[in-house]
């Protein structure tokens, strides 16, 4: 019997903008300086579209000719300079995910995190904070195509005998991966700070926060 709480990681829990617009950026200079192709550089509407997705999806937006040994080396590309750039201090998390991660499993939730990412990113980030060993789990569906969220949400349920909890994040995947699940959805769309999705994209989400510290409160209230 357990609580949960699962995260998505990008535009939920970290602002992934801070560390993927300079990190393609620099990919594809790469990519152009060495003639392997010949596109410009995507704008960076264009590329925060992409955040949430898959690698394969991402390069089928930004690299739509690319033949798949090409994505294959941007997404190589990109993982190096998001790595150096996570390094070098540049990435940040919301204003109180820290903190407020820290109080929920103080206060009895297991934490798990569910990222369309691939393992070395979201190790990373994670790491450059000291949060990892604040999860129970940590699933990344980059490295596995044919699995969407909502089948990792039930498969977290299964094996760790999850009986109540939430999935927070901040695109429609989310809120359906809670809803296929019967857990509570709780959609982040942060006042002051870029929103990835459509506008209308939360909109089945039980709770929209504007704040992580909104997360508690409504945990709370829950079960009061």
């Amino acid at each position: 019997m357990m609580k949960a709480c699962i995260f998505d990681l990008d535009g939920t829990l970290f602002q992934t903008e801070r560390i993927a617009v300079p990190a393609f950026a620099k990919a594809f200079q790469d990519l152009r300086r060495q003639g392997k192709i010949e596109e410009d550089l995507p704008t960076e509407a264009e590329i925060l579209s992409t955040f949430g997705l898959k690698g394969d999806q991402i390069w089928a937006k930004l690299l739509p000719t690319a033949t798949p040994s090409l994505r294959k080396e941007a997404d190589q590309l990109l993982l190096k300079y998001e790595k150096e750039l996570i390094n070098e201090g540049m990435g940040k998390f919301y204003p109180g995910v820290e903190k407020g991660l820290v109080q929920l499993q103080e206060r009895g939730w297991a934490l798990f995190i569910v990222s369309n990412g691939i393992p070395e990113y979201v190790h990373a980030v994670l790491a450059s904070r000291e949060l990892l060993k604040l999860f129970t789990s940590i699933c990344t569906l980059g490295n596995q195509p044919t699995i969407q969220k909502k089948d990792a949400v039930r498969n977290l349920i299964r094996q760790y005998s999850i009986t109540h909890g939430y999935v927070i994040g901040d695109r429609v995947s989310d809120v359906e991966a809670g809803k296929k699940n019967d857990l509570i959805t709780i959609g982040c769309k942060y006042q002051g700070f870029p929103y990835f999705g459509k506008e209308d994209e939360l909109q089945e989400a039980d709770h929209i926060i504007q704040h992580f510290s909104e997360l508690l409160t409504i945990i709370e209230a829950d079960l009061s």
